[in-house]
């Protein structure tokens, strides 16, 4: 056997004998760091610009479309939303777990990338039908005809299918690390539709339909650049579609689905209550509130990007740290209930005339969005340490909320709809403070 002061030794002497590849390893190490902090730079950037410059559009249609349309308009936006999660949540959870454990192989990724877009076409047909039979009431109820209702839900379909050809894919470039190139491409369309809807209000044309169409020309332009840049990474167009991954995938999809469908009911409910019981009036006046909190979107996600991976690798004084980043995430949404509080003029200037009557009102929403970001902090800290395995007490938990809220507050009113939201984040604040105490039970949170 060597002796291991001898060993020690010779390699002291290799060191010293060969200072060159030393520093040759220092400097490629100093390049990868540069390279990994310019993507997340990069990354970064993009996402901002992208949410920022979704934000200002938001505010502006609150401007400038009617009271009416723009009713309607927030029906489309959560109906969207709602329609993205259930077609596509579970099948790019299913995609990133076998890209993760596959990559790089490429071959392999483009093989899962066939087997999601089989799944997701058997899903979406299965969900289309109940989907836009409930669009259809939605958006009747909050004041479209039922001409300018077959319009939106047509191009509502193109734009669903145009985002077929894209998302997933675009998951592609995430893992070859070409995540700012994406960001970049969000960026820029987002600037195009700003400008767009600009050029519509010099020209006295905003409408409902005119905004809708900018939607679908924007996923339209999107599709090309995501398949090229996707194509350049792995053989998608000769991929054959594997078994054992679309079995995976409808297994993940199906596990995943409760909680999808929780989402998409929670989001649905308030539309519900306001087109059983209010005016259209009431349904713009909770979209144009809702778009006050998009203005911290950004501050949020910046803030998100340096605490789940320092908090991700953190080895002793979980608790304390998961508390002070939580509470540094919930900062953007105190400024705004202060905001709110002493000057509620001055956000209601924001999304315009029509809605400066909401002074209690605005109040409630900003308090609202903290609980949000507070809860979806803590979510996300508890998650990316593999601790969310109380998921699902949400459902019960909102269920009891439920029950409970008609007996305290008036749901036929905009200021009872807006405290009977409260009851999504708690429920997830619930859920995370049962991960909580799991992962402190199994000695992970000391």
């Amino acid at each position: 056997m060597e002796n291991p002061v001898q060993g020690t030794v010779a390699l002291e002497q290799d060191l010293v004998a060969s200072p060159q590849p030393r520093r040759e390893d220092k400097r490629r190490m100093n390049a990868s760091w540069r390279g990994r902090f310019k993507s997340v730079a990069g990354f970064l950037t993009g996402a901002l610009a992208a949410q920022g410059l979704s934000a200002v559009t938001g505010l502006l249609l609150t401007r400038w479309l009617s009271v009416n349309d723009y009713a309607i308009y927030t029906v489309l936006a959560i109906l969207t939303g709602a329609l993205t999660v259930l077609t596509m949540g579970g099948v790019n959870i299913a995609f990133s777990t076998i890209v993760g454990r596959v990559w790089p192989d490429r071959q392999r990724a483009a093989e899962a990338l066939a087997a999601c877009r089989r799944e997701r076409h058997l899903i979406s047909a299965v969900v289309l039908p109940f989907f836009l039979a409930i669009a259809s009431w939605l958006l009747l109820k909050a004041g479209a005809s039922v001409w300018l209702v077959v319009a939106l839900l047509t191009l509502l379909m193109i734009q669903w299918f145009m985002e077929l050809k894209s998302h997933i894919t675009d998951q592609i470039l995430l893992f070859a690390q070409r995540a700012a190139r994406l960001q970049s491409l969000e960026a820029a369309l987002g600037a195009a539709r700003l400008a767009a809807v600009a050029l519509l209000h010099l020209l006295n044309g905003v409408s409902i339909l005119l905004v809708t169409a900018l939607a679908v020309i924007g996923a339209t332009l999107r599709v090309p650049f995501v398949q090229k840049w996707a194509r350049q990474e792995v053989p998608v167009d000769s991929a054959k579609l594997v078994e054992s991954d679309r079995k995976e995938i409808r297994s993940v999809t199906l596990r995943q689905l409760p909680v999808e469908l929780y989402y998409c009911i929670q989001s649905q409910i308030p539309m519900f209550l306001l087109a059983a019981m209010s005016a259209p009036v009431e349904t713009a006046s909770f979209g144009a509130l809702g778009r006050l909190a998009q203005l911290f979107v950004p501050v949020s996600m910046l803030v998100s990007a340096f605490a789940i991976p320092r908090f991700s690798q953190t080895k002793s004084r979980t608790l304390s740290t998961f508390m002070a980043w939580s509470l540094l995430g919930l900062v953007p949404g105190l400024v705004l209930v202060v905001i709110a509080a002493l000057a509620p003029s001055l956000l209601l200037l924001l999304i315009g005339p029509n809605y400066a009557h909401l002074q209690h009102e605005v109040l409630i929403a900003s308090i609202y969005s903290a609980t949000v970001i507070l809860s979806m902090t803590m979510w996300r800290l508890a998650a990316n340490r593999g601790w969310n395995r109380w998921t699902l007490i949400q459902i019960p938990v909102f269920c009891l909320w439920c029950a409970l809220c008609p007996s305290f507050l008036d749901l036929a009113t905009l200021k009872g709809v807006l405290m009977f939201q409260f009851g999504f984040p708690l429920a997830m604040i619930s859920a995370t403070l049962a991960d909580l105490v799991h992962a402190h039970v199994r000695g992970d949170l000391k």
